[in-house]
């Protein structure tokens, strides 16, 4: 996609997100699915999971749920699928410490929920 980090969050701020916390009243299903929209790409709602290979190719993970406190953190998945698609290497970008980095070690980190995301078709010319 190579968007920032800064581009996504100004992308954000034309649908309504302040430029400075508190961010969870405004960030929900619907505003993630316009953000991505923006950038040519489609998200499902919100969907239950117990494990990565219930996961589509790639999706925002919440791992970390807390169901009392309805509170996750988000990752985002990838399956790496080979060329010829007889291997698929999972990983997912988990940014909790500050940086965005990439992991394959998903031990210990378990989806609760995940929204999967998909490239726009592009309509056909007339």
């Amino acid at each position: 996609m190579g968007k920032t980090l800064d581009d996504i969050r100004k992308q954000a701020e034309t649908l309504g997100v302040p430029k400075t916390g508190p961010y969870y009243p405004y960030i929900d299903g619907d505003l993630i699915a316009k953000l991505l929209a923006a950038y040519g790409l489609v998200a499902t709602v919100w969907k239950e999971s117990k494990d990565f290979k219930d996961l589509p190719d790639v999706a925002i993970a919440m791992v970390d749920y807390d169901a009392d406190w309805e509170v996750g953190r988000c990752v985002v998945f990838h399956r790496m699928r080979s060329a010829d698609e007889k291997t698929a290497q999972p990983y997912c970008v988990d940014s909790s410490a500050g940086k965005p980095a990439a992991t394959t070690d998903l031990a210990g980190l378990t989806p609760s929920w995940y929204i999967g995301v998909t490239q726009m078709q592009k309509t056909a010319a007339k």
